[in-house]
């Protein structure tokens, strides 16, 4: 019983240890830390990162974050790996987008399982390689976001009574009812393809981002922005689609990244609309939080919570925006359910891959509220430096 005892004590010391040297970071070094963990447990030697939620799968979006923090962090070497395996699985398509989902088929052979583009990867790797030519000065980056973004526009950018809207894919564009997905806009990311690109107007995609958004969020009891949503192509009404599938048109885990890029535009480029929309989409949030100590994980378009159990994924994505609305709100946030659960490196699960690029990210913004950092041709690789 006294061995027990102790080897009980002995845990409870360490995990103490782990937490109180985790606080002693700073910022900047808690999320360099964080990533460093990263790269050994999900990137492999040859620039693959898997999910090993799901049969240890590739998806572009997997890659993205991972080119995307790598130039964030200065990280050459490794962006230049995930790019290169990126590039050599992925880009099988005939053009310069990438397909989704990779891992083992049928016949048990590792390739790619959907060749459908996710729009929301396509546009973080062409931002990363922007970002990549900025801090590094080498053309070939540039080069490759150039041909990316020709094509994000060309095949899933679509133009509906004089107004450009981001569609979720090529594959979204066939139907009458156009699939958008409200967490693939990044208006920060249009205003620096606009600097890079000037064939196509990507300054439009900012107000038509900011539109849906608003109009998808009205739709909802509490003004939270939904998984999925469509724009027809006649009309350019946005639907939300509850009948047929339901939890579509929740606010779960693909809309819950709304919060962090919209934050983070604010931050960037201190635009109203940003702010604006923030202010109504976490006024729910924050009232929940406020009598329940906690987020719900999923929220359906009534109002009513779907899925009331704690995900450190959300808490992460909501932490910048309620923080830009409530300081009060947003340091508990970050106290209780953000740096409580960092351990040497990871929040809360180890295996959860997605929760530790979301949270990576929303912290990332979150503290940069209040630095103003400048946003220019050279000023977002400096975002975390």
């Amino acid at each position: 019983m006294k061995q027990i005892l102790l080897l009980l004590l002995l845990f409870l010391l360490v995990i103490y240890a782990s937490k109180s040297y985790s606080s002693e970071l700073s910022s900047y070094e808690q999320l360099k830390q964080s990533w460093q963990i990263y790269k050994s447990y999900f990137i492999q030697n040859d620039g693959r990162v898997m999910d090993f939620y799901s049969n240890s799968i590739t998806t572009s979006e997997g890659q993205s974050y991972a080119l995307l923090r790598s130039v964030w962090l200065n990280d050459k070497n490794t962006f230049d790996n995930v790019l290169n395996w990126t590039n050599s699985n992925l880009k099988a398509r005939g053009d310069n987008l990438y397909s989704w989902k990779w891992g083992e088929n049928k016949n048990g052979e590792w390739t790619i399982i959907d060749r459908s583009n996710a729009t929301d990867a396509d546009e973080d790797i062409a931002l990363a390689l922007i970002l990549a030519y900025e801090k590094w000065n080498d053309k070939k980056y540039l080069a490759q976001a150039k041909n990316t973004l020709k094509d994000i526009w060309n095949k899933t950018v679509v133009n509906i009574k004089g107004n450009n809207y981001l569609t979720a894919g090529d594959w979204a564009t066939k139907d009458e009812n156009i699939k958008l997905n409200p967490s693939y806009f990044s208006p920060y990311a249009y205003r620096i393809f606009a600097k890079y690109d000037n064939k196509h107007d990507w300054l439009s995609l900012v107000s038509s981002s900011y539109d849906v958004l608003n109009k998808a969020s009205q739709q909802s009891a509490f003004y939270l922005p939904p998984d999925w949503c469509y724009i027809n192509k006649k009309t350019g009404n946005i639907t939300i689609d509850k009948q047929i599938n339901p939890k579509e048109s929740d606010y779960s885990y693909d809309a819950i990244r709304v919060h962090w890029r919209i934050a983070l535009d604010y931050i960037l480029n201190n635009d109203k609309s940003a702010l604006n929309y923030l202010n109504k989409s976490t006024k729910s949030l924050i009232k929940y939080w406020e009598i329940n100590d906690n987020l719900p994980t999923a929220v359906t378009i009534d109002g009513i919570i779907r899925e009331p159990h704690d995900s450190y994924a959300i808490y992460g994505c909501a932490l910048p925006a309620i923080a830009l609305v409530n300081k009060k709100v947003g340091k508990e946030i970050y106290h209780k359910k953000i740096a409580a659960e960092y351990i040497k490196g990871f929040w809360a699960n180890p295996k959860d891959y997605y929760s530790q690029n979301v949270i990576w990210f929303g912290l990332s913004t979150f503290y940069n509220i209040g630095k103003k950092p400048a946003l220019s041709k050279r000023g977002l690789v400096n975002l975390l430096n």
